[in-house]
């Protein structure tokens, strides 16, 4: 009975928080009962089971999205390996736990759960998708610490607390360390978020639009010259539509317009003509076929007087596309950056970006309508990780403009197949982040962290057994 409380309880809450969850609060909580059970001494194998199927209950509010994008069997393996990894995680600490300094001790479950969540990043296709880190965006005063310490931090912090709580209710005698030394973490890091957030950037704002047509999907990869060019005139008339609102910066979506050799120029000039009659600069997707048979996924960006002025290759696809990967990024005179939507998934593209004095990242995207909030908070992170501001037009997702401290300035949905426009100003971020200076250095302590404390643990583990038989 208690097992099967502590399946239902922490599946539920990482299914209300996590991922599509939107109640992010309870994040906070969802492993403590999976802990708690482990601190029992349970027996391993049910341990391993308790904790798997409750990590996995809270991951399948995403079967509905991607189940018709990606083939079951693949989307199956993706979310066991996440939940197996928690499993192994929790029965760690469960049996090691007890046996390390209640200071040290709590430390265990955030420290090995970072851990696994940046070395599975370094390998997995999709980059760090599926961490309980973008579950806190919506709490701008936590994640400010990601322009220090990345994403890492967030995770850390916010298993942290269960950690505590877990240990606090289980331990014998109680240690108000379990407690104590959690809250003042915690303390700390919302005291330097608040002061993150009253700092006022004397930064300058640029004024952006963002346009997208979900009924231009109808021509993805068309073959017909007809199709392309009459896409692109839509978009160019909503860009003499907006004009009138002030922007500086017109951002279209990812691939809204395919082309192919024998149209790109005419789709080119349009595009150019438009820029030009307005005199705004143009970011722009394009779903680009070359005479040579290679295919890319490309933003193309237009100056105010029409003429080219940058191109950025897609580096990161889904599996299976046949895209040709880029390599390098895009930074504009002025410190606006351009990359594409999946790319941001990955904190070591945002860290080369900040780097690069990046103060406005334009991101044309292309999402699956119900992951909308949770592809667009990815990005939303990157930008605090980076110290820059982020516009994201995405079709079937969101229109969005964020500041450096990943606030939003303006939202809407792309709905349905009407046009949608939104227009905003936006500060541009300081950029050069400490966190896009120093890398991954939090993550790795984490990892070193965990084998030096699990090891301490199962020496001190056998002392003890020693001294018992004996």
């Amino acid at each position: 009975m208690i097992a099967f409380a502590a399946v239902v309880v922490s599946g539920l809450l990482y299914y209300l928080s996590t991922n599509l969850g939107t109640y992010w609060p309870l994040a906070w909580i969802a492993p403590a009962p999976v802990l708690w059970y482990a601190l029992r001494q349970a027996p391993g194998a049910r341990v391993v089971l308790v904790a798997f199927v409750a990590f996995l209950a809270g991951e399948i509010n995403l079967v509905p999205v991607y189940s018709t994008v990606v083939p079951v069997p693949a989307l199956v393996v993706a979310l066991a390996i996440p939940a197996a990894a928690f499993a192994t995680v929790v029965l760690v600490t469960g049996r090691l736990g007890p046996f390390l300094p209640p200071a040290t001790g709590v430390l265990l479950f955030p420290a090995l759960w970072t851990a696994w969540e940046y070395v599975f990043s370094l390998v997995s296709p999709n980059g760090t998708f599926l961490s309980v880190a973008y579950s806190q965006v919506p709490f701008p005063a936590l994640i400010q610490i990601a322009g220090v310490a990345g994403m890492a931090a967030i995770t850390f912090l916010v298993s942290l607390v269960p950690s505590g709580l877990a240990l606090a209710l289980k331990m014998r005698p109680f240690r108000p360390s379990y407690i104590l030394f959690p809250a003042f973490v915690l303390i700390a890091a919302l005291g330097f978020g608040i002061a993150s957030l009253l700092r006022v950037d004397n930064t300058p704002e640029a004024r952006v639009g963002l346009i997208a047509r979900n009924s231009n999907r109808r021509g993805y990869g068309t073959n017909e010259r007809r199709v392309a060019v009459d896409v692109a005139a839509a978009y160019a008339r909503a860009v003499d539509s907006m004009a009138p609102q002030g922007a500086e910066v017109v951002l279209l979506p990812e691939a809204c317009v395919t082309l192919r050799p024998e149209w790109a120029a005419d789709v080119r000039a349009l595009f150019a003509g438009v820029a030009s009659r307005n005199h705004v600069q143009m970011v722009i997707g394009f779903d680009e076929y070359l005479a040579d048979g290679t295919h890319r996924n490309v933003a193309e960006v237009i100056s105010q007087s029409g003429t080219y002025a940058g191109r950025y290759i897609k580096q990161r696809h889904l599996p299976g596309q046949d895209y040709q990967a880029g390599k390098e990024i895009l930074v504009l005179p002025g410190g606006a950056g351009v990359s594409i939507c999946k790319d941001l998934d990955f904190p070591s593209l945002g860290r080369r970006y900040s780097i690069a004095g990046t103060g406005l990242m334009m991101v044309p995207a292309w999402d699956f309508g119900k992951d909308a909030r949770l592809h667009a908070q990815m990005a939303w992170l990157r930008g605090v990780e980076g110290g820059y501001s982020v516009v994201r037009c995405a079709e079937e997702g969101l229109l969005s403009v964020t500041d450096s401290k990943g606030i939003p300035v303006a939202i809407t949905e792309s709905r349905g197949e009407s046009e949608v426009l939104l227009a905003a100003s936006v500060r541009l971020g300081p950029g050069n982040t400490i966190y896009a200076r120093t890398g991954e250095i939090f993550a790795i302590a984490c990892v070193l962290a965990s084998a030096a404390m699990a090891g301490f643990a199962v020496l001190r583990r056998r002392r003890r057994e020693r001294k018992q038989c004996c």
